[in-house]
């Protein structure tokens, strides 16, 4: 089968011919000398104005709200737009990657992320990408999920089955290149590679995060000045997954139930 999205790697040779030219190729060169463990991540962290705080996204775990709650606390306003796009008051992505490697290397920033119960966040990526289309990179995935099964005319029990066969040979082939909503949360958050000082749970997740700032000396961090955009993080379908589905997802990633603390 040869349907299946995998993230690419760079093309460091366009890059090694275009870095004299420009900045952007001139950091996608960086990017090679990074260890692996901190090039997975590399556009996935933010890092605040004063280089002191570290966010490391996991997605589908809360990460939007705890990009803007980070941004609101040291601004003092609200970000308008994309928060996980480039942006000229954002430290992340491609134009940023030298400051994300040495907040990510330097021992005195403050680490965090987020993370939630598998169960819930497998549910959460099914509904986003399959049973809403709601994600722009739904489609990347469209022909793979339909090869197992997948229908829209389908139940949401049938869709679920198809969207687990479908995680479970993708997942099977290439963990760390897997699309960051399916892949495990050890690999999204480089576990074993980084010294979290606060791994905030999405099921607590506002007062986890303005708990993990006051702790790192951000005034302001407190449960009032949450924006609007982080507030709701319940799953607003009702579909759970059966016991066998239940069976499934636990295997699928049992690393992360016995990591972060979660019950099967």
């Amino acid at each position: 089968m040869n349907t299946f999205s995998f993230n690419s790697e760079p093309n460091y040779l366009k890059a090694r011919i275009l870095a004299p030219f420009a900045p952007r190729y001139r950091n996608r060169l960086l990017l090679r000398k990074l260890p692996p463990e901190l090039r997975l991540i590399a556009f996935s962290t933010l890092v605040s104005n004063d280089h002191r705080i570290v966010l490391v996204k996991n997605p589908k775990a809360g990460c939007t709200s705890a990009a803007h709650m980070l941004y609101q606390f040291y601004n003092n306003s609200t970000f308008r737009g994309d928060i996980h796009q480039d942006h000229p008051s954002l430290i992340q992505g491609i134009t940023r990657v030298r400051e994300v490697h040495a907040a990510l290397q330097n021992p005195d920033t403050f680490k965090f992320t987020t993370v939630r119960n598998p169960i819930d966040r497998t549910l959460s990526a099914y509904k986003d990408f399959f049973a809403n289309k709601t994600n722009p990179e739904s489609r990347r995935h469209a022909n793979a999920i339909a090869h197992f099964g997948f229908r829209d005319t389908a139940s949401n029990s049938d869709n679920f089955d198809a969207y687990l066969a479908f995680l479970e040979a993708y997942l099977s082939i290439d963990t760390l290149r897997a699309d960051e909503h399916f892949r495990p949360q050890t690999i999204n958050t480089s576990i074993d590679h980084i010294k979290y000082d606060a791994i905030c749970r999405v099921e607590n997740l506002q007062y986890d995060i303005c708990t993990a700032l006051e702790t790192a000396g951000v005034s302001g961090a407190n449960i009032e000045n949450i924006p609007a955009v982080a507030r709701n993080q319940s799953p607003s379908n009702s579909f759970r997954p059966n016991s066998e589905q239940t069976k499934r997802i636990c295997q699928l990633y049992e690393q992360d139930f016995e990591t972060f603390g979660y019950e099967h």
